[in-house]
């Protein structure tokens, strides 16, 4: 989103990294326009920026307004007080009005990409389907943290048995713990390294074990550090052949592999499709936005059969939210159909 609309805007920090450099987190209120200019709606979002990047907002959830009960709003200040010490300083300065607090909402996906990176899941709608019902368990890698929200809507919405996250800056996942809500159980897991890395080593396993991957769905979303070269997400290194080539031998058979890329260099666009097309069998294109600057890319190792036609379209995604609706409620979810209005294949 652009300033456009901006109402209200609260720096909540600034800190400095090593790796990725000055990173800010703020709140803004913006007004939305309703219909025709004659009411407005004003929404809360929370955004993670990468100064190295400033016109570039990395990370942006939904807020919502949740209200805490004394004994919560108490805890959550971190006072080592009693119930009633509480209740009494809270009247006082809050006149009992009731306590409100901001949280992140983890079913809404802000930025478009990220439902776009999510609708394109529809070209492997009847493997998931396979997957499950024969009790597979589903792995999924995300390969850049940012504020966590596209790793935390795939926890809390889709039918997958783990989650690894590879973050190479221990800044920003901290980031995304303190001010995104971002969470690490027994099926999210945050690694630090690098994701390069990481993949190759999960390629090489691979070639010397016959337990065979459990990587079904791999999502690349990260920024570069050099943009000097044109191409702003992701880094030049992911669509080099050796990477592509570890990807493709860490997927399953049926798995697939999407990739947010963002660069106005056509030749930038035009490079990385050949290299995908080098090394995949089925390569897709979803143009995210009108000036042809963001788009997802997916590669599949396998044919598919996938038609782009939209009664098949339309079919896939239905699918696919009828799996993730079992798992929990997509009401807030993207709109897939619509997401995929752009879906061409380019091999």
């Amino acid at each position: 989103m652009s300033d456009d609309g901006i109402r209200k805007r609260t720096l909540l920090e600034e800190i400095d990294s090593s790796m990725t450099g000055r990173m800010f987190v703020e709140d803004v209120v913006l007004s939305k326009e309703e219909s025709l200019g004659i009411k407005s709606k004003e929404q809360a979002f929370r955004r993670l920026i990468f100064k190295r990047n400033p016109n570039l907002i990395q990370s942006e959830a939904l807020l919502n307004v949740e209200r805490m009960t004394l004994k919560e709003y108490a805890r959550g200040k971190g006072k080592e007080t009693s119930h009633r010490c509480a209740k009494k300083r809270i009247t006082k300065v809050e006149k009992d009005a009731k306590q409100e607090e901001l949280k992140v909402d983890h079913s809404y996906l802000a930025s478009p990409y990220h439902g776009g990176m999510v609708a394109g899941l529809s070209l492997i709608a009847s493997k998931i389907e396979k997957w499950l019902l024969s009790k597979e368990k589903i792995g999924v890698m995300v390969i850049g943290l940012g504020a966590g929200l596209l790793p935390m809507f795939i926890y809390k919405h889709l039918p997958v048995h783990n989650i690894q996250v590879v973050e190479i800056d221990p800044v920003v996942g901290d980031l995304a713990k303190r001010h995104f809500a971002f969470v690490e159980d027994k099926r999210m897991q945050l690694q630090l390294g690098d994701g390069v890395a990481v993949v190759q080593a999960l390629a090489d396993l691979n070639h010397i074990s016959s337990a065979g991957s459990c990587l079904h769905i791999l999502l690349i979303d990260v920024d570069s550090s050099d943009s000097s070269k044109g191409l702003s997400c992701p880094p030049s290194e992911f669509f080099e052949e050796p990477f592509l080539q570890a990807s493709k031998k860490a997927l399953v058979e049926g798995g697939m592999i999407a990739i947010n890329f963002v660069s106005r260099v056509t030749a930038c666009y035009e490079l990385a499709v050949v290299k995908l097309c080098e090394v995949f069998q089925e390569v897709y294109d979803l143009k995210i936005d009108d000036e042809d600057v963001n788009r997802v890319l997916f590669a599949l190792p396998q044919a598919s059969n996938f038609s782009e036609n939209l009664s098949e379209i339309s079919t896939a995604t239905e699918n696919l939210c009828r799996m993730c609706s079992k798992f929990s409620s997509w009401d807030h979810g993207p709109d897939l159909s619509y997401l995929l209005r752009t879906l061409k294949r380019l091999k």
